[in-house]
């Protein structure tokens, strides 16, 4: 988590995935990553596909201060 997102490695479903905020309940991921929708777990070896991920990261989003505008 960033503090605001959250991402879960699915490694046995080959995919991440993301809440864009974090969940307080039993919310289903906004995104999901490695797969073309959440019902598929195929490995693969396309750079749009993953094979047992095991770790995630944010990195800093850019923030624009008002004066910068």
């Amino acid at each position: 988590t960033d503090g605001e997102r959250l991402a879960l490695v699915d490694g046995n479903n080959n995919r991440v995935l993301i809440w864009n905020k974090l969940p307080t309940a039993n919310t289903p991921p906004d995104v999901v990553v490695g797969q073309p929708n959440f019902d598929q777990n195929d490995p693969g070896t396309g750079p749009d596909q993953m094979n047992w991920p095991v770790s995630a990261t944010f990195m800093p989003l850019p923030r624009t201060s008002p004066a910068s505008l």
